[in-house]
């Protein structure tokens, strides 16, 4: 009877060895994803109103006059968004996915993801009109693009996403238009700005985007951190596309944004999973951010938006895209082009960096006050400790002396110690106040400034805006101005104070000076009696 032969020991790797070597690595990537999952939450909470305040969609308007207003809303009722949102029901297993995409990009990009993919930003939802009339965006696409959307690249902000979302569209379509679009849309990268410079020049030839951009990187001569070349990696898994007709391709509404399809996602994923990252604890794939993102989210105890309100302010995004739809439609209609007068009557970079050095001014002075601030406090404080020395020996003067005159004097002296005191506490009081004033306002004119920029910037890369807005940005700057003149001036006036104030108390210490010459002579004369 044969029996079966025995299995020769093996000599290689331990079989569990390995399973262990993997679940270790699992469970550390598991810690570096819940990491990254708890400070972006800590970074973004839920949005409150004053956030709101400024998001597109929200609180940011595209104002038109009465007339284009009608037009616009006339655009957007008879379009299939306007049919999208009617039949929208958030509480829907359908509609779970698109909704998580929504909570996540206005809590964490501020954006709402219908304003994130809009012609204002020169992207779409999907390719042909059928699809890009979609206003709810499919589940495996909604999906996808919430994971990438909390990745910490992009460092809780829309601009360095939205140059990631148009550069792999731009790689699959071929498109070598200038980009970006505005030149500050670059954020300083000196290769992206060479990139657009040479699209600039040359917008036909044998080179991709992606080639271009590689010798954008070889040319620069500063050391850049991994944006642009985690962007070129993004064209490596870009699977590129010939033959279209570009206009046809991408028309939605009569503009030509850039399409985006889930394929470009995925490319953006593939590289953000094996883009080899200076920052390690970004070593880890956007899956496991997302599923720990997750699970992090459930401890929150404030909900944004409440359930039943989603789908009014979903329509609200939706109603600010048309606008900017057909601002840019009429513009086009009505010029053939690029608003040259507006362009022309927006303030210019040169006016802004005059702004920047008006308050950069205001903060040296605001420096050099608080700095002398400081320096009468200390002289308070000595003058303080004279006083009371000074008090200390007019009440001993005062026990130890029965001439009623010159009990008379201590007490007259004591009276004018604490008159002096009191003046000085609340002379300290006041500029204390002053100077807590003044911060104030500087902190809130820098607030405005920068809201200023924004919509300068906003003017810029829309150039359909109505004049009403262009008016108030004017009045915007022009009141902005003047804030700054009087808070300059508050701090000229807070200044002076401080002088006044100093030479009182030089007057002060002066007149205590005398009187301590006084006792003593008084001293002296009871002596000789």
């Amino acid at each position: 009877m044969s029996s079966r032969p025995k299995r020769p020991l093996s000599t290689g790797p331990n079989p569990t060895s390995k399973r262990q070597q993997a679940r270790q690595i699992a469970a550390t990537h598991d810690e570096v994803a819940l990491k990254i999952a708890k400070e972006l939450l800590q970074a973004r909470p839920p949005p409150e109103q004053n956030n709101l305040d400024i998001m597109p969609g929200f609180g940011i308007s595209h104002e038109l006059s009465q007339d284009n207003e009608a037009e616009a809303m006339q655009l957007f009722v008879e379009s299939a968004e306007w049919e999208g949102i009617n039949a929208f029901d958030e509480f829907a297993a359908a509609s779970q996915d698109f909704k998580t995409l929504w909570k996540t990009s206005v809590r964490v990009l501020h954006m709402p993801p219908n304003c994130m993919l809009a012609p204002q930003n020169l992207l779409q939802y999907g390719t042909s009109t059928s699809i890009s009339d979609k206003v709810v965006f499919g589940s495996d696409f909604s999906k996808l693009l919430t994971s990438l959307i909390i990745h910490p690249v992009w460092g809780h902000e829309f601009g360095m996403f939205r140059l990631a979302l148009q550069f792999a569209v731009k790689c699959r379509i071929g498109h070598r238009c200038v980009w970006p679009e505005k030149e500050h849309h670059a954020r300083g990268y000196q290769a992206i700005e060479t990139l657009r410079h040479m699209l600039d020049q040359s917008r036909d030839g044998p080179e991709t985007i992606s080639d271009m951009l590689a010798k954008a990187i070889g040319e620069t001569e500063i050391a850049q951190d991994d944006f642009p070349v985690f962007l070129l990696t993004i064209a490596d898994y870009v699977r590129k596309e010939d033959g279209h007709d570009l206009e046809s391709y991408t028309q939605c509404h009569g503009l030509f944004p850039f399409p985006v399809m889930i394929e470009d996602l995925r490319a953006i994923e593939r590289a953000l999973d094996n883009y080899p990252w200076v920052e390690k604890s970004w070593m880890t794939t956007t899956a496991r951010i997302w599923a720990a993102f997750k699970s992090e989210l459930g401890n929150d105890k404030v909900e944004f938006p409440e359930p039943g309100q989603l789908k009014e302010y979903f329509s609200r995004n939706v109603e600010y895209v048309f606008r900017v739809i057909f601002s840019r439609k009429k513009q086009k209609k009505d010029q053939g082009g690029p608003d040259a007068r507006l362009s022309q009557s927006l303030p210019g970079e040169q006016e802004r960096n005059a702004m920047d050095d008006r308050i950069s001014r205001l903060e040296r002075g605001h420096a050099e006050l608080v700095s002398r601030f400081d320096q009468e406090r200390l002289r308070n404080a000595e003058l303080l400790k004279r006083a009371e020395a000074l008090e200390s020996e007019s009440l001993s003067t005062t026990r130890s002396s029965n001439d009623s005159q010159l009990r008379t004097e201590n007490e007259l002296l004591s009276g004018q110690i604490e008159r002096i005191r009191e003046e000085r506490d609340t002379a300290k009081d006041q500029l204390r106040e002053e100077a807590r004033i003044r911060l104030e306002n500087l902190t809130q004119a820098r607030d405005q400034l920068s809201k200023a920029h924004d919509e300068i910037d906003y003017l810029e890369s829309e150039k359909g805006n109505s004049q009403v807005e262009l008016e108030s940005l004017r009045n915007t700057n022009v009141e902005l101005t003047k804030e700054l003149f009087d808070v300059k001036q508050g701090c000229n006036n807070a200044q002076k104070n401080l002088i006044e104030a100093t030479q009182g108390w030089s007057e002060t210490l002066k007149d205590l000076s005398e009187a301590r010459q006084n006792i003593a002579s008084l001293e002296r004369g009871q002596g000789r009696i």
